[in-house]
Formats: structure tokens, C-alpha cells, sequence
């Protein structure tokens, strides 16, 4: 597998893992992911997993976008016994190594997995229009429901917790949700 170790082992981390399946073992992967993912849900450290299934059927290339807490969480879940019995069985639906990417923070936010043809990220005023399509209703929705419960709070300790939570609910799954919504547009076809 080639992986790499992030440069801030400590922070919470997305790993993108892009995998190219036999045609003939799609069904048989489908399964697979089923499985994996629920023996990861109760992995501690494990945040989320997000499949980005293939828009070309003559490039069965999945993403899986793994979130989990730390670089080290992560790793623990790979070399755990729990683990080893599902990633045994990788080798009988990829047509090559799995292709590992990590990203720290936000950064997966409006990035796609390298294929083939070149993708480019989006234009900048794009990015900015489906961030405050994702920002502005949460904002509405965090003032109507914290500012009375936070009024007697210190301001700054106040827009700090607004901050943690608006951080938190962007990370996932505001963003991973809206990006998912706003594809086509972000990412046209050519």
C-alpha cells in the first residue's frame, strides 16, 4: 500500500484511499465495503466514512474517505486484528495498490481523488458561493439557539463556543453533505 505519514500526526485526519476494481468483482466489493465500514464504526478514534462510488463504468475507481481523530487512530485501526481479516481479502477485488492521500483539517473540503484525466479544483468563487450556502443557515440557525443560552457569557467566550460547534458541524457533515449536493456544479463534465 502506498502511504505515507502525515507531516501533524496529532491532528484530526481524512484519509483518502482510491482503489480500482476487477469489473467482475464489483458485487463482491460492494459487500466488502459494507462490512469494513461497519467494523469501523465501533474502532475508537473512527469519525466517518464516505464512499465516492465510480461515474464511469469503464473506470471502476472508488474513493473512500475515511475520517478518524488522529494520523495514529487510524494506523491502530490498519495493524488491528481487527482489521486484518477484511484488508486480507483487498487483494481479490483491486486491479492495483490502493493510491492513500491524507489531508489534515478541512483540506478534503473541495479536493477530488487524482484520476486519469486532470480535475481541477473549482473556481474560487465557486468555493466561496457553496461555503456560504453552507455557513449562512448554520450561523441563522446557531444565533437562534445558542446566543440566548450563551448571553450570559463573556462575548469572547461566547464566539468561541459558537466557533467550536460552526468548525465541528462544517468539518462533518455540513460541507462532505453540500459538496456532495453541489458536484455537478463544482465539477463539470467536459
Amino acid at each position: 500500500m502506498a502511504e505515507s505519514q502525515p507531516s501533524r500526526p496529532s491532528d484530526p485526519i481524512t484519509v483518502m484511499i482510491t482503489d480500482h476494481i476487477k469489473p467482475e468483482k464489483v458485487e463482491a466489493f460492494e459487500r466488502w465495503l459494507t462490512g469494513i465500514n461497519a467494523a469501523r464504526r465501533g474502532f475508537p478514534g473512527f469519525l466517518s466514512v464516505e464512499v465516492i462510488r465510480p461515474e464511469d463504468p469503464a473506470d471502476l475507481q472508488y474513493v473512500v474517505l475515511l475520517r478518524f481523530d488522529r494520523y495514529d487512530s487510524f494506523k491502530a485501526w490498519q495493524q488491528s486484528e481487527a482489521a486484518a481479516p477484511w484488508l486480507a481479502q483487498l487483494d481479490d477485488f483491486v486491479q492495483r495498490e490502493p493510491d492513500f492521500q491524507y489531508a489534515l483539517g478541512l483540506e478534503l473540503w473541495f479536493t477530488r481523488p487524482q484520476q486519469q484525466r486532470l480535475v481541477r479544483k473549482p473556481p474560487w468563487w465557486k468555493q466561496v458561493t457553496v461555503s456560504v450556502l453552507a455557513v449562512y443557515p448554520l450561523i441563522l440557525c446557531l444565533n437562534w439557539t445558542l446566543v440566548p443560552l450563551l448571553a450570559g457569557l463573556p462575548r469572547w467566550v461566547a464566539t468561541f463556543i459558537m466557533v467550536l460547534i460552526l468548525s465541528g458541524l462544517l468539518a462533518n457533515p455540513v460541507m462532505p453533505f453540500v459538496t456532495r449536493r453541489f458536484q455537478p456544479w463544482l465539477y463539470p463534465r467536459p
